[in-house]
């Protein structure tokens, strides 16, 4: 079944309008593979992105329309994106009857883009203020929430317990003295005692 279409592709605003334009033409010529018929396109200029895509902040929007049985909607949208460098492809039914143009916010940094006046030069300084101010005091705010214990923990000083040894190792391990000599002992040798030995053995032998 033959169906309207609009297909939005939005290209990289990085690019310059000489490398657009065969981007444009791959698209078209895969479109005519698949036997688009009432196939128009609009060249909707280069306007800032809502948020940015791939950390690219602006982009070329380009407006195909065109009839094109279903069947083949899906193998068609598939061989586009092929084409490569797209930041958007969008495809979606559209009713003849309710079609309009679409407008696009000026691309402020245009060459052709008009001047702004004092009074909204001073506005936009005046609403990025009040929105720096707003991030601020969320952040304050946010911080003011989370507990931060600032005290280090207590440096506890830990002493060296003295070891203490059950009595009996005690008693192992005393030192052992030796034993003094009574100043008024002398000396005496094996001579004198053998002779004080024979002299009781023969007193001993003149009693009997």
């Amino acid at each position: 079944m033959m169906k309207h279409y609009e297909m939005l592709c939005v290209l990289p605003g990085t690019l310059s309008e000489d490398e657009i334009a065969p981007m444009v033409q791959g698209i078209s010529q895969v479109l005519g593979n698949y036997h688009v018929q009432n196939m128009s396109l609009e060249d909707m200029g280069k306007s800032r992105l809502a948020y940015p895509i791939k950390l690219i902040r602006y982009g070329y929007f380009q407006l195909f329309r065109f009839d094109l049985e279903s069947t083949y909607l899906e193998k068609m949208e598939k061989s586009v994106r092929l084409v490569g460098g797209f930041l958007r492809v969008i495809v979606q039914i559209s009713d003849l009857s309710k079609e309009h143009s679409y407008t696009l916010a000026l691309d402020p940094t245009a060459l052709s883009a008009p001047k702004k006046s004092d009074e909204e030069r001073r506005e936009e300084r005046r609403f990025e203020r009040k929105t720096a101010q707003k991030k601020q005091e969320q952040i304050v705010h946010h911080l003011a929430e989370v507990k931060i214990d600032k005290e280090p923990a207590p440096f506890v000083q830990v002493e060296a317990a003295e070891t203490v040894l059950p009595k009996k190792e005690e008693e192992k391990i005393t030192e052992v003295k030796p034993k003094r000599v009574a100043k008024n002992q002398t000396d005496i040798s094996l001579d004198t005692i053998d002779a004080r030995l024979d002299e009781i053995l023969q007193q001993d032998i003149d009693k009997v």
